[in-house]
């Protein structure tokens, strides 16, 4: 082997043992390395493959460009060009990087020119650096976040230099605050702005503001360019910006604070006017637990002037066993829940139950500062468990309120992301309500629909803020109003790429507002509809008319403008009349109707019921009276006849009383007469009946001779007939009795299956003979002590109705003892009886009788005697029928006869 063989040979041995260390290197790489040759993919180490996602096979002898996308696709093309021409060694950039699921990621990359055995190759390093791009983007965001609320802000900022004093930045509002350009500011040392100098007047001054890190003042009069003095809140704090300390100045207009703070206390005088004149004991108490207010009503349970009360907590002032109870409820609204309950307490030598309905009081940052509560005496309405339930409704004040929602709108995307339980809210289970603004957009209601797709189509292309009202729909159906107040937040390129709000749910608000609407158009209306004259006045002996209603425009005949003119005292027959009055009226605080003598416009007499009630002022001077008129004139008339009448109808009344008395006379004999005749009747007719029946029962027995079967079946027509008259005669005779109050009833023990047995044999044959299955279901051992003879007439009745009524069918009679009584159902798959016509079942001689039927015999009586022997016996008859389908009767009837 000749020297430039070897030498060749050892080139070839050190080019094989870079290459093995180089793939070793790259195995174990973290880093993502591919090799370039002649634009294609030579090698991929397993780090690419994992960041990729793609296989080995899907990227060896491909493009290198297959994984570039974006913009330096074509710088990193003409890069690899001037590699191989080796006009470049190496360079690095950044690119994005595009894998197997079609997601790009951000990737730094270096890349080399290197000897491969084939020739020139470049080598290729990737690292991602997703992660880096996210967190750069982020703290562009924060930092834009930032600005956007130091710009927007509502106070005025200024950012002073912590050496030197000097006023570095500052927001718009600081040029609207001071009516001074910000040039005329920024750059200057703080003392020389002279809106300043009450709180740094030269240097020495300033270096308070940076010893002391935090300085507050409160209403600062801070004066304008235009000599006008603003009450101001001045604040400063020092914190640091990249490491450098600063001065942060924030100076916010107070002046409408200061009027928020006048109306709230002339609210608060209201608030006291309100809580002393209702009965319920109304308090509050501080931090500390000390009294700062309590109405006359809590200084009246408490047994204590209010003077003795303010100031003092409960311990002071309650027995120890009292002191505890209270420091319990206060304990939980310290830790920031609401209390509703009913407490024993002691006070003096009474025992009361005491209703608290109590909650915590917040400041702006949400911090408990105190206590106010309501307490009701309920100790009356304690006394029994209704009366503490009905209070327990009465004294629930406080009703459940609804947290804002927080969302964040990713304009890209349409994601809608919740930083709050909005499924809850909506009605849905937890991540029911889709993230998505497609669901919200779908939630909205159709009427308010437009105006938010307006909005969302401006949010998308411009940005700004946002604030529009709307209703959206919860699961159940049910509508909610919310209010919508966001901010957009844009990208690196300026556009708006995500928006910020929170919603607010208004809706008892606006219901609140309808109702009173409603109430007070429902008051007018009923007000000028009623017939009794409603009016407001001024006092003194003549008064002025402040309002009325339509009644008293029809009543005195003047309109509302001749109202507005006249005097009240114009309306009295005599015009003293009205000094005294009022002077009742506002002595005892009312007068409750009294009558006077007033007139119309046209002069006729009218003589009214008034009730009127004075109202007083806090200084307890008369503001008006009010009260209502109702016209007695015709009820005055009609009395006075009345009195005539009732005289005239006294005669009447003496005349007819003897009179009638002389009828009932007449009556009772009639009464005898009819007994006797009944009495008489049945023996009578029953003599000759039971004959009848004797006789024919002998023929038929073959006791006089045998008889052929056409005079059998007669004699059979003949026996039933005058069966059927003597059981009517027997039925007529039994009402008689019981109309006449003198029925008899054999009281006995007996075993009722005996009865029932009797009365299942007894309409056996008839039961056959019209394809009726007749079926009984009697207990054993039902021992009955009562009239057995007027209860087998009740269930013969109900037995043979139910059969006469049945063709091919069914009847049931089901027996049962019940609540010490028996229980008899005798139930049948017949014809049924409308609904309309079972109150006439009870009638004496009533009959039912159905369309397209054959009619049936009967006289209309044996319901009727049933009921009343029923009912004699301390029982009663209950029925239940459909047309069509059958009818249930059904007999109670005590198993132990009182003869009540």
């Amino acid at each position: 082997m000749t020297k430039k063989e070897e030498q060749l040979k050892k080139k070839d041995d050190d080019l094989r043992e870079l290459e093995r260390i180089f793939h070793v290197f790259t195995e174990k790489s973290k880093e993502a390395v591919f090799l370039i040759y002649k634009d294609k993919i030579e090698y991929v180490n397993p780090a690419l493959l994992k960041m990729s996602g793609y296989k080995e096979g899907e990227l060896k002898s491909k493009s290198f460009l297959f994984l570039i996308v974006g913009p330096e696709k074509k710088k990193f093309k003409e890069q690899q060009k001037a590699h191989m021409l080796g006009k470049s060694f190496s360079h690095i950039g950044e690119t994005k990087m595009l894998c197997r699921n079609n997601k790009e990621i951000d990737v730094e990359y270096a890349a080399t020119l290197m000897k491969h055995k084939k020739g020139k190759a470049v080598l290729v390093a990737f690292r991602d650096i997703s992660e880096r791009k996210k967190a750069e983007y982020f703290l562009s965001l924060s930092e834009k976040k930032y600005r956007r609320l130091f710009e927007a802000a509502k106070d005025a900022i200024l950012i002073v230099d912590y050496k030197t004093g000097k006023i570095i930045d500052a927001n718009p509002f600081v040029q609207k605050l001071l009516d001074r350009p910000l040039e005329d500011v920024t750059g200057k040392e703080i003392w020389e702005i002279s809106p300043f100098r009450n709180v740094v007047a030269n240097r020495k001054q300033f270096r308070k503001l940076q010893k002391e890190k935090y300085i507050r003042y409160e209403n600062l009069p801070l004066e304008t360019s235009q000599g006008k003095f603003v009450p101001v809140e001045f604040i400063s704090n020092v914190y640091k910006i990249n490491n450098k300390p600063v001065i942060q100045c924030n100076i916010r207009d107070v002046a409408e604070r200061k009027k928020a703070e006048e109306r709230m206390r002339k609210s608060e005088e209201k608030l006291k006017i309100v809580t002393e004149n209702i009965k319920d004991a109304v308090f509050a108490k501080d931090i500390d637990r000390r009294y700062t207010f309590v109405n006359s009503a809590a200084a009246e349970i408490i047994g204590l002037p209010i003077d003795k009360i303010i100031g003092k907590k409960a311990e002071e002032i309650f027995s120890k066993k009292n002191a505890q109870t209270i420091k319990k409820v206060d304990d939980i609204n310290f830790k920031g829940q609401k209390v509703d309950q009913t407490e024993k307490m002691t006070i003096g030598k009474q025992e009361r139950f005491l209703y608290t309905s109590q909650n915590p009081t917040r400041d702006k940052e949400g911090s408990i500062v105190g206590i106010v509560g309501i307490v009701r005496d309920i100790t009356e309405e304690n006394k029994t468990k209704e009366a503490l339930k009905k209070s327990e409704e009465r004294f629930r004040l406080v009703a459940e309120t609804t947290n804002d929602l927080i969302y964040e709108w990713d304009i890209i995307t349409d994601r809608l992301d919740w930083f709050g339980d909005i499924d809850s809210v909506l009605g849905y289970k937890k991540g029911g309500f889709p993230r998505t603004l497609k669901a919200w957009v779908g939630a909205i209601h159709p009427e308010d629909f437009k105006a938010v797709k307006e909005v969302i189509a401006q949010q998308r292309n411009v940005g700004g803020l946002t604030d529009i009202e709307y209703r959206i729909k919860k699961k159940d159906g049910s509508w909610r109003y919310w209010t919508d107040k966001g901010l957009i937040i844009a990208d690196e390129s300026g556009k708006p790429s995500k928006q910020v709000g929170a919603c607010t749910d208004i809706t008892e608000s606006r219901e609140v507002e309808e109702k009173l609407k409603r109430s007070e158009k429902k008051y007018r209306h009923l007000i000028n509809t009623i017939d009794v004259g409603v009016y407001i006045n001024t006092g003194g002996a003549h008064g002025q008319f402040l309002d009325i209603n339509n009644a008293m425009i029809n009543m005195f005949g003047y309109n509302r403008e001749e109202f507005d003119k006249i005097r009240v005292s114009d309306l009295y027959q005599n015009p003293n009349d009205r000094k005294l009055y009022i002077d009742e009226v506002v002595k005892n605080g009312e007068a409750r109707n009294r009558e006077l003598f007033l007139k119309k416009k046209d002069g006729t007499r009218l003589t009214a019921l008034v009730t009127a009630k004075a109202v007083f002022d806090e200084r307890g001077r008369l503001k008006w009276t009010e009260g209502v008129i109702k016209d007695i004139t015709e009820i005055k008339k009609a009395q006075e006849a009345l009195k005539k009448t009732k005289e005239i109808l006294e005669i009447e009344v003496q005349k007819r009383t003897k009179e009638l008395a002389d009828a009932n006379e007449h009556l009772k004999e009639l009464d005898r007469l009819k007994n006797m005749f009944m009495t008489s009747m049945s023996h009578e007719l029953r003599t000759p009946l039971n004959s009848i029946i004797g006789f024919t029962d002998i023929m038929l027995d073959g006791f006089v001779g045998d008889v052929n079967p056409e005079q059998r079946k007669q004699l059979g027509i003949i026996k039933n007939s005058a069966d059927y008259l003597l059981s009517l005669v027997n039925d007529i005779i039994d009402i008689g009795k019981i109309e006449a109050g003198k029925m008899d009833f054999d009281i006995k023990r007996f075993d009722a299956r005996e009865m029932f047995e009797k009365i299942r044999n007894h309409f056996k044959l008839l039961a056959r003979e019209k394809n009726v299955e007749l079926l009984f279901n009697v207990p054993e051992n039902l021992i009955i002590e009562n009239d057995e003879k007027k209860i087998e007439q009740i269930i013969m009745n109900l037995v043979g109705n139910a059969i006469k009524f049945t063709d091919r069918g069914v009847v049931r009679v089901k027996v049962e003892q019940k609540d010490n009584k028996l229980k008899v159902s005798v139930q049948d798959t017949g014809i049924g009886i409308k609904k309309e016509d079972i109150d006439l079942l009870f009638q004496a001689f009533s009959r039912v009788e159905t369309k397209n039927l054959p009619k049936r015999e009967g006289t209309g009586i044996g319901l009727y005697l049933s009921q009343r022997i029923a009912k004699a016996l301390g029982g009663e008859i209950r029925i239940k029928s459909e047309i069509g389908k059958g009818s249930e009767f059904t007999l109670f009837a005590p198993l132990k006869y009182d003869n009540f």
